[in-house]
């Protein structure tokens, strides 16, 4: 009886055993699978999150490489001497396609419900190649402005600096801007077309000749008398000028752009004055004055130097400076200059002082074989148009927006591009126009 009743005991518990098993069991399973449901849900949510991320990613540097990639087209077109009405045409075509491309992703974007690259890519082959190329171009001009932002160091040639700014608006009687739509200009927030910077830098010039320690340069570029701006203005930069007392006056091209303007010439390039000469070389605005030849004539009647395609020489303080032009690719001359021969200086005698003037930076390639200490150019503007801590996008050179102003140096010649003093639109953001006073030190070794 004890025996049997122990068993039916043991059975019991056994029993009881198992039903408890069997509740924790269905207990458990629920749980894990709500835990398994959960970590699965917080798992594809944080991958969505990821992707999200990085589909904003990748359309940042899309959007940058698609603006970067018509800038270039752009920047290498206006480099030419291609037409006007062709540089113009492609000026307006290539704003339609960025301004397009932009449109595009919107429109795309709210017919798919979606800002997927992929969904973007699926569209259309050519999508997937053009949104391709834009990555390779983002990431390409990215970290090149990285690098030359950040790991370029400073010209080592800039011995000394300093801006002083001349607001001609205030101080003009009248207004500076006198046509519709300069006036029209004149309203956008920013715009600094009225204001004049003094560049002072003194550089250091590794062959300067001691002998011309000290010498006074003017460098100025882009007039472009148009008659949107009132002659005032340019009257105000050359009683800067003079006030100066400049040893040279340099001018780099963009005269006149308007034939109704041939009559302010005297009242302008006719009053610089300089120890030595005031010298120049045309540009590619200045081929809107039909009759080239007479326009040089009447820059000669005003006593200015014609430097184009020709080696200029002169003596101060019985040291040489030689002076030569560049005005390609808009006219012919500087194809055939040749290498001025220079001093036995196993001799004594001194290698000379040799100042490039140029329209166009690009033609430093032309000018590093011919020996230059010294290059200025403008052309470029500065952009006119600087995005604060970006700088500018546009510039028309082959090198896109590398040389689109300030001081370089190039292999042993230093270089200047001015950012200009005005244009044929009267906008400047960020871009302030510029006047350039320089005075030329030994820097014997120099960087």
């Amino acid at each position: 009886m004890v025996a049997t009743g122990f068993v039916a005991l043991s059975q019991k518990q056994a029993t009881g055993v198992a039903l408890f098993n069997r509740s924790m069991t269905a207990t458990k399973i629920p749980l894990y699978r709500e835990t398994v449901g959960q970590t699965v849900s917080q798992f594809r949510s944080s991958k969505s999150k990821r992707n999200l991320i990085m589909d904003y990613v990748l359309w940042l540097v899309i959007w940058v490489g698609h603006l970067a990639v018509w800038c270039v087209i752009f920047n290498r077109v206006h480099a030419t001497a291609f037409p006007r009405r062709f540089r113009k045409l492609t000026e307006k075509f290539v704003i339609v396609a960025v301004v397009g491309g932009y449109l595009w992703f919107l429109v795309t974007a709210i017919v798919k419900g979606s800002i997927s690259v992929g969904t973007f890519a699926d569209v259309f082959v050519l999508n997937r190649v053009y949104l391709i190329l834009c990555v390779i171009a983002g990431l390409y001009f990215t970290l090149r402005w990285i690098y030359r932002k950040f790991f370029v160091p400073p010209v080592g040639a800039i011995l000394e600096h300093s801006t002083d700014v001349i607001n001609v608006a205030a101080t003009h009687d009248g207004p500076v801007y006198v046509s519709k739509i300069a006036k029209l200009l004149q309203r956008i927030p920013g715009n600094q077309s009225h204001l004049i910077a003094i560049e002072r830098m003194t550089f250091g010039i590794t062959n300067l000749p001691e002998r011309l320690e000290g010498l006074k340069v003017c460098h100025l570029s882009d007039f472009h008398l148009t008659g949107h701006i009132d002659i005032g203005y340019y009257k105000k930069i050359v009683q800067e000028v003079n006030a100066f007392g400049p040893d040279f006056v340099f001018i780099t091209g963009d005269l006149i752009d308007e034939a109704k303007c041939l009559d302010w010439l005297g009242e302008v390039f006719g009053e610089f004055q300089s120890r030595h000469g005031v010298f120049y070389v045309l540009g590619n605005h200045d081929k809107r004055i039909p009759d080239e030849t007479m326009l040089r004539k009447r820059l000669d009647e005003l006593g200015l130097i014609s430097v184009n395609g020709r080696w200029h020489t002169i003596e101060v303080n019985d040291a040489t400076i030689l002076i030569a032009g560049n005005e390609l690719p808009w006219y012919r001359g500087a194809e055939n200059l040749q290498d001025y021969q220079e001093p036995d200086v196993s001799k004594g005698a001194a290698l000379p002082l040799k100042i490039l003037l140029s329209h166009s930076p690009d033609q430093l390639v032309w000018a590093k074989p011919l020996g230059f200490d010294l290059m200025l150019a403008g052309h470029t503007h500065g952009g006119q148009i600087q995005i604060p801590i970006v700088g500018p996008i546009v510039a028309p050179s082959r090198f896109g927006i590398k040389y689109a102003s300030g001081t370089f140096m190039i292999d042993s010649m230093l270089m200047h591009v001015s950012r200009g003093i005005a244009g044929d639109e009267c906008i400047r953001i960020n871009c302030k126009p510029e006047v350039g006073f320089f005075t030329l030190k030994c820097q014997r070794g120099g960087t």
